[in-house]
């Protein structure tokens, strides 16, 4: 089946050929947006698990229930928003 889609109408009214396929650089670019920004859940989550994680390994270590866990929580949370900072910043 063929495409019968070869012009398109711009603001003056004139017709000009489409053109068949994006840019190669152009759609490189695009599936590395979405591929770093798909992770941003990651980001987002994995530090905190991380962190609360090892906080709960010292509170059974030490016996020092719940202060591990809220030091791992708030670890976790620095690190949270210091890689969205690094990800908001690279360009």
């Amino acid at each position: 089946m063929k495409n019968k889609h070869h012009f398109k109408i711009d603001s003056n009214l004139s017709l000009k050929k489409k053109e068949p396929y994006k840019d190669k650089k152009e759609e490189q670019d695009s599936f590395f947006a979405l591929a770093k920004y798909s992770s941003i859940g990651y980001y987002l989550v994995t530090p905190l698990l991380v962190g609360v994680f090892f906080g709960l390994l010292i509170d059974k270590l030490i016996k020092s229930s719940p202060y591990g866990v809220l030091f791992g929580l708030l670890l976790g949370t620095f690190a949270t928003f210091y890689n969205l900072f690094k990800l908001t910043k690279e360009n």
